[in-house]
Formats: structure tokens, C-alpha cells, sequence
């Protein structure tokens, strides 16, 4: 895959070999459009002023792996070398069930049914109209 679309920037982490990032909140839509299987990039970059940042290191995994409990990612350069490693280290999704998911869990839903019958009705100006 080589058409890769960046959903987050991290913010930046000078001076140190041993970073760590702020946490971030991100949509599941919005990191691989809800489908966990979905191969997701980590790059490494390191900060310039000016120009392109030179890319350290890039990991490929899924929502799915990092769920299943691949939390240490081996970051490889573009010519396939070792260049350390990123781990994540909280990951924590807060899903929001379907009407489905709710039905089959067990829940009931009460509905309610009304029909209009306004043109068998007199204008909703008269007195004498089902309006009033």
C-alpha cells in the first residue's frame, strides 16, 4: 500500500532519544474508518525548522493487533534496516453500541404509532376541524 493519509501529528519532542507523547483522542472513523483491520502506519520523524523531516523510522500495524496486545512496534527504515522501537502503551476505546447491539443484549423498545388523517379534516382554521 503506498497511499497512506495522515490522521494524526503528535506533538513535538526536542531533545531527548528516548521520547514519549502525549496522549491524543482520536475517532475510530477517523483512524481506520472503523474497521479494526485496517492497516495503520506509525512514522518517526525527526523536527526541522526547514525542509522535509528526516523520517527515522516508520511501523505498519492495525487497531487490531495493538488490541490483541502487540504493543511494541519495530520501527524499520525505508531500506528495511532496524531503527528502534515505539510502544504504546495506554490504548483505550470507548465504543458506543448499535440499536442492533442494544436488541440483542436484550433491551426492549416501546414505540408509539399516530396517524394524521389532516385532509379528511376541515381546515385547521375552522373551530369544528380535529385541529383544535
Amino acid at each position: 500500500m503506498t497511499d497512506w493519509v495522515r490522521v494524526h501529528k503528535s506533538n513535538y519532542v526536542f531533545d531527548t532519544c528516548t521520547p514519549v507523547w502525549d496522549p491524543f483522542i482520536i475517532r475510530m472513523s477517523t483512524l481506520c474508518n472503523n474497521n479494526k483491520k485496517l492497516p495503520i502506519r506509525i512514522s518517526v520523524h525527526s523536527f526541522r525548522n526547514f525542509g522535509t523531516h528526516y523520517c527515522y523510522g516508520s511501523a505498519i500495524t492495525s487497531l487490531r493487533e495493538i488490541e490483541m496486545g502487540r504493543h511494541t512496534l519495530e520501527l524499520t527504515t525505508s531500506k528495511g534496516k532496524s531503527a528502534g522501537t515505539v510502544t504504546v502503551t495506554n490504548l483505550h476505546m470507548n465504543l458506543r453500541p448499535s440499536l442492533l447491539a442494544y436488541l440483542k443484549s436484550g433491551w426492549r423498545i416501546s414505540t408509539g404509532v399516530a396517524i394524521d388523517f389532516t385532509l379528511s379534516n376541515k381546515p385547521y382554521d375552522n373551530p369544528r376541524s380535529n385541529h383544535a
